[in-house]
């Protein structure tokens, strides 16, 4: 083999640092494109758990609401002396008004309505179907 000259030495070692530039940069571009990447995806999951987050917070007055009914017509419903159904399809009255939308009041006279008519006779699931027409 021919021995190299001192210029073309330099030029072949210029050409190889040049080269292994290049190379980091592309491998340092790559990095920087799945750094970006992975900071996209946990942007959008942390947006989808505040969405679900918020979702919930609102949900969650309406439940409070509910409950608190509920547990409030079980009571009058008990002390008007109507029977445990009675009570129940109250309870449960009262959560489906609230769910659709009736104000307290409303909510508590469509239930109290709903365990009258059990009181009366009426099946359970009647009493239900007539509170939400009312609803």
């Amino acid at each position: 083999p021919k021995k190299e000259t001192k210029v073309a030495e330099r030029a072949r070692l210029r050409k190889a640092k040049e080269e292994e530039t290049k190379r980091l940069k592309a491998e340092a571009l790559e990095q920087k494109r799945i750094a970006a990447e992975e900071a996209a995806r946990k942007k959008r999951e942390e947006k989808q758990l505040l969405e679900q987050e918020q979702k919930w917070q609102s949900r969650y007055p309406i439940e409070d609401l509910a409950v608190d009914l509920e547990d409030e017509v079980m009571a009058a419903a008990e002390a008007d002396g109507h029977e445990v159904p009675a009570q129940r399809t109250a309870a449960r009255a009262v959560v489906e008004a609230i769910e659709r939308g009736l104000t307290r009041k409303a909510a508590v006279e469509v239930a109290m309505g709903a365990a009258n008519r059990v009181r009366e006779g009426e099946s359970v699931d009647d009493a239900l179907e007539a509170a939400k027409e009312e609803a």
